[in-house]
């Protein structure tokens, strides 16, 4: 239990750490950059480790879009410095993938790549001007919104009535799960592992800025 509560304040120590790092000006020169680099590829194991006996096993339940890009900032840095870190997600995505520093864990959907497509063509329709009245704009708005919330809704359940998915994640005994809090899945998730072995939960709203400071 104290190896868990110690992995959780050493990532939300990291994420106010990063967080206050994106409100500061500085300028890249090129060794700068170079030395990120060198970081990344690991040249320089020592840089960045973590003691093992505070390293811990972290979920991440992300949501996609823009939400993504912070989310895998966080879960690239927390796997570099030597944490495990395994990142769920379906198999169709607009920005979700793999990465170096975390392992990934695909669950199936019951739509295709196509639906998403679509979904995302008529978003943009709706976003144009047109010479449509108040009403039928509204209208528009509101039926956009209904399609989002219908896609989020059956993601979600493909991945919480995946019985054998959360079965698989319990196997794993993850200290923390880290998720966003603008859908509530990560945190039903966390729910379900916690009844089984003392899973914490870590909710973060991460600035796409983000990507700058960590990557």
């Amino acid at each position: 239990m104290w190896k868990a509560a110690v992995f959780v304040f050493l990532l939300l120590n990291m994420e106010k750490q990063v967080n206050a790092a994106v409100d500061k000006k500085s300028s890249r020169t090129e060794e700068h950059m170079k030395t990120e680099e060198a970081e990344a590829n690991d040249t320089n194991p020592k840089s960045g480790t973590v003691s093992p006996a505070f390293l811990g096993n972290l979920l991440v339940v992300p949501m996609d879009g823009s939400h993504w890009i912070g989310i895998k900032a966080m879960a690239q840095e927390m796997g570099r410095r030597g944490h495990g870190v395994t990142v769920v997600m379906p198999e169709i995505t607009m920005r979700m993938g793999p990465g170096k520093h975390y392992n990934t864990v695909i669950y199936p959907l019951p739509y295709d790549k196509d639906y998403v497509d679509s979904l995302l063509a008529s978003h943009k329709d709706v976003m144009k001007k047109s010479a449509k009245n108040f009403l039928e704009k509204i209208s528009s708005h509101f039926s956009q919104i209904k399609k989002s919330t219908g896609l989020i809704h059956t993601t979600a359940e493909s991945l919480l009535f995946n019985d054998s998915l959360i079965s698989h994640l319990a196997q794993q005994r993850f200290d923390a799960v880290l998720t966003d809090p603008v859908v509530p899945t990560g945190s039903l998730i966390a729910r379900q592992l916690g009844e089984l072995c003392n899973t914490w939960i870590i909710c973060v709203c991460v600035s796409v800025n983000l990507l700058t400071s960590l990557c």
